[in-house]
């Protein structure tokens, strides 16, 4: 891995996590969209598109890739880029796999060092009203900030207070990059609002922030999730998160509502292979156990609340959240219109 003189460009080889590529960038307060968590690995996030804290401000993962060299199926290397294969460039920017990629040379950004962020905790008798203030809330925010929730059971991990360890909670989670004054004023409101079980943001480093999640996700758990696209949150796809959010058996299963838009939402729908730019959020429903085999009853939670928000989703859905056993319909509504041009290419 190597950031080019000038900080330009970030060349990233295969097998990278997140946390790698922070760890090089952000010596110099430099950043690429990347994801929620450090142990993500660079190629799969990049090619489904990726989206992370960083996204709303500066686009998709593969909206900062500059180029990439390919191994393709007949044994060439060839690099894919605006100017050089651009068909093929354009279908790895969120397209899946055309190839494997030997080398990702990616646009970083500036967001400096330090960012404020963090979860304020509310306790799951307050989502109503606290949804409610959320949808107003972020009606009107600048792409600098996103706020993903987070409906779980609070873990046992050292930054939840323990009297909230173990209990059900609905997690907002803001994230500013930019002026820290400016940031104070835009969240007073949202961390006033309730009052919280408790409120952790603080302005941070943004590496811990990256990674302040990982615990949540550990390797070597089962895991079985579902996902769409929504628009903006309707009355009853709040009533539907409600009822089934927290009617799950493992403490460890959770439901993320990414928040997308901004800078995502500015680039034309069809200008690469990504999804997803006139989605409002993203909705992640993880079943998850520690230990086990591959079945777990909340694989079934998992199902049935997939299937309450299909009515107020869009119909489509991010291609990394995608599971094994879908269908060849729902692999076409990941890709929406783009998907005859991938095939061809």
């Amino acid at each position: 891995m190597a950031l080019e003189p000038g900080g330009g460009s970030v060349r990233v080889e295969p097998g990278a996590l997140w946390g790698d590529v922070d760890a090089v960038t952000q010596k110099h307060g430099l950043a690429v969209p990347g994801g929620i968590v450090t142990h993500t690995g660079v190629a799969g996030l990049t090619l489904g598109g990726g989206f992370g804290w960083l996204s709303r401000r500066w686009g998709l993962t593969s909206d900062s890739l500059l180029s990439a060299r390919l191994l393709l199926a007949d044994g060439s290397l060839v690099k894919a880029s605006e100017d050089e294969n651009p068909e093929l460039f354009w279908a790895v920017q969120g397209g899946g796999n055309f190839g494997i990629v030997t080398e990702f040379c990616f646009r970083p950004h500036s967001p400096g060092t330090h960012v404020l962020a963090g979860p304020i905790l509310f306790r799951a008798e307050q989502a109503r009203e606290t949804l409610a203030f959320y949808r107003v809330f972020i009606s009107a925010a600048p792409d600098e900030l996103s706020v993903y929730l987070n409906l779980r059971t609070a873990p046992a991990v050292d930054w939840v207070p323990e009297h909230l360890r173990g209990t059900d909670v609905l997690l907002v989670i803001p994230f500013f990059v930019g002026d820290r004054r400016v940031g104070e004023d835009l969240l007073r409101p949202l961390r006033e609002f309730g009052p919280p079980a408790a409120d952790l943001v603080r302005y941070k480093p943004y590496i811990e922030h990256q990674g302040m999640f990982d615990a949540g996700v550990p390797h070597h758990w089962g895991y079985y999730w579902k996902s769409h696209y929504l628009p903006p949150l309707t009355d009853a796809a709040v009533e539907a998160l409600l009822e089934h959010s927290w009617a799950k058996a493992s403490p460890a299963s959770y439901t993320l509502l990414f928040h997308l838009g901004g800078a995502i939402a500015s680039r034309p729908e069809g200008s690469s292979a990504a999804s997803g730019r006139d989605a409002a959020h993203a909705i992640n429903i993880n079943a998850a156990w520690p230990t086990g085999g591959p079945y777990h009853p909340d694989i079934e939670w998992c199902r049935g609340y997939f299937a309450a928000m299909e009515p107020h989703a869009t119909g489509g859905v991010y291609v990394n959240f995608l599971h094994n056993d879908e269908g060849e319909a729902r692999i076409r509504a990941a890709y929406g219109a783009r998907y005859d041009r991938l095939a061809r290419i």
